[in-house]
């Protein structure tokens, strides 16, 4: 489900309005600045190097508090294109420090907060951004997705909720109910989950993620030919997600594992399997051993540590989803223990790996 590798939650948690919002932010925020020279300085090179020196250099001066605050912005910019996110942080709270009507700072300091995974302190950033902004519909998107990624259930789905109350014509309201279905979802509410994605496909009959999510739905219920017929059109919808591609492959193996893996090779055969999920493809395949899967390079924000076991909970689910198949339940449960063990909450891969223990245990 996402663009950069995984499933989360909620979908492609930078699609909503993501780092492509900050720029146009920038831009506005460039607009307002008192001082041309400054703003040329930090923003008027494509070189994030070169706009961070000239960002630091003025930072050295005296400024009056709007120009430093920009300054300050602008700096955390730089900062982020340089992958220094900590430092960039700081530097966006400050700039929301020395003016406190600067709510953009706190905006982009949220997207980035939902970059590195600080969900917590994302959502109480979204909070303040809310205050200025209470009619914004995907603000509360933004802010429910953060408390999502903290298994803060009923507070999301309250924002997912509010956000579908506040959305405008051109606003995508399917989006928001595929949020609150994704969240549902986890939260084992499946019939309200079902609901959701069933309107959200109401309202946009080509959206692979809400075809993608009710398989998803359909198969943890047990319903594989409706589960399988969801991924396919998913599949058809977005060609380029692959995650629909292995949830087809684990339900057409829990009905007839031979044609699962003859239609799984077909469908590869047209695929670049070095773009992730890619390689868990191949191990599916096996033309690859679990071991040799290398964790992708996304997403760019996290730390090699988090991307090795993001990578770790998606490939022991997928493994131990065949184990159950081949009725190796032991080595299924060892496998979805795995899957937890990564800490990558995120992921619908961990959430499903925990459904699947519990009704193993029972």
């Amino acid at each position: 489900m996402g663009k950069s590798r995984g499933i989360r939650i909620g979908g492609p948690r930078a699609a909503a309005l993501g780092f492509a919002l900050m720029a146009l932010l920038a831009a506005g925020a460039e607009a307002q600045s008192p001082s041309p020279s400054t703003t040329a300085a930090c923003a008027g090179s494509p070189v994030a190097a070169q706009r961070e020196q000239a960002c630091a250099a003025l930072l050295k001066g005296a400024l009056p508090s709007k120009d430093a605050a920009l300054t300050h912005y602008f700096h955390g910019f730089a900062l982020r294109d340089l992958k220094q996110d900590d430092a960039a942080l700081a530097e966006f709270s400050e700039a929301g420090k020395l003016d406190p009507d600067f709510w953009q700072a706190q905006w982009v300091r949220a997207e980035l907060m939902m970059q590195r995974r600080y969900y917590e302190k994302a959502a109480a950033a979204w909070d303040q951004v809310i205050a200025r902004n209470p009619s914004l519909a995907g603000l509360y998107l933004r802010r429910g997705e953060a408390l999502d990624s903290e298994g803060r259930r009923a507070e999301a789905v309250g924002d997912f909720t509010k956000a579908i109350e506040l959305a405008r014509p051109k606003d995508p309201i399917a989006v928001f109910y595929v949020d609150r279905a994704a969240s549902y979802e986890v939260d084992r509410q499946f019939e309200k989950a079902l609901a959701d994605y069933g309107e959200a496909i109401n309202r946009d009959g080509h959206f692979a993620r809400a075809y993608f999510g009710r398989g998803r739905v359909e198969f943890l219920r047990g319903d594989m030919g409706a589960a399988g017929a969801d991924f396919t059109r998913a599949l058809e919808a977005n060609p380029a997600d692959y995650y629909p591609l292995l949830w087809l492959f684990l339900a057409q193996s829990h009905s007839d594992g031979r044609d699962a893996a003859v239609e799984l090779r077909r469908r590869a055969s047209q695929l670049d399997l070095a773009n992730w999920p890619g390689p868990i493809i191949r191990v599916l395949l096996g033309e690859l051993a679990p071991k040799q899967v290398e964790p992708p390079s996304q997403p760019q924000a996290w730390t090699d540590a988090e991307r090795k076991a993001g990578s770790a909970c998606e490939l022991s689910f997928y493994l131990g989803e065949l184990r159950l198949v081949k009725g190796e339940r032991a080595g299924a449960v060892a496998l979805f223990k795995t899957s937890l063990d990564s800490g990558i909450r995120e992921y619908i891969e961990y959430a499903a790996a925990a459904y699947e223990l519990d009704r193993a245990a029972q």
